[in-house]
């Protein structure tokens, strides 16, 4: 398993393709919330298997003082071979790198175990997003 960077369109292409996937497609979030402002201007990276074949993505950017880490996603037939854990903690790692203290994120209520696990903690009331119950989760990383 590789961890990269998007550093051109085609590997841009391959990060919608799987957040298509398994926001729009499997989650029935709309397209025009899924994509938004932020795509140009966040670092996206990709996971590719040992195949070569990209199979999960997420994208960070800094808010206020943290690393905001969101579209966290991991193609279906991946799920459950800690790719997710693997990816979270190299976005980490950057957030580190960067100077950043803590890092953030909005969790779908579904996987606020998974960022538990990781020592993440809700710091918010539920809120609804793209029709999604959500909560605020953050973390210290120095």
């Amino acid at each position: 398993m590789k961890i990269k960077i998007v550093h051109n369109q085609k590997m841009m292409n391959q990060a919608l393709r799987i957040r298509e996937a398994v926001f729009i497609n499997e989650q029935k979030v709309p397209l025009s919330e899924e994509v938004d402002e932020y795509d140009t201007t966040s670092t996206h990276y990709l996971v590719y298997n040992l195949k070569n074949r990209p199979v999960a993505t997420c994208r960070t950017r800094a808010y206020k003082n943290k690393l905001k880490i969101e579209r966290v996603c991991v193609l279906k037939p991946y799920r459950g071979k800690k790719i997710g854990e693997k990816l979270m903690l190299h976005a980490e790692k950057e957030a580190q790198t960067q100077g950043f203290k803590g890092t953030m994120l909005s969790a779908q209520v579904q996987v606020v175990p998974f960022y538990k696990k990781l020592g993440y903690q809700i710091c918010s009331e539920p809120f609804i997003d793209s029709n999604i119950e959500h909560y605020l989760m953050e973390k210290n990383i120095n």
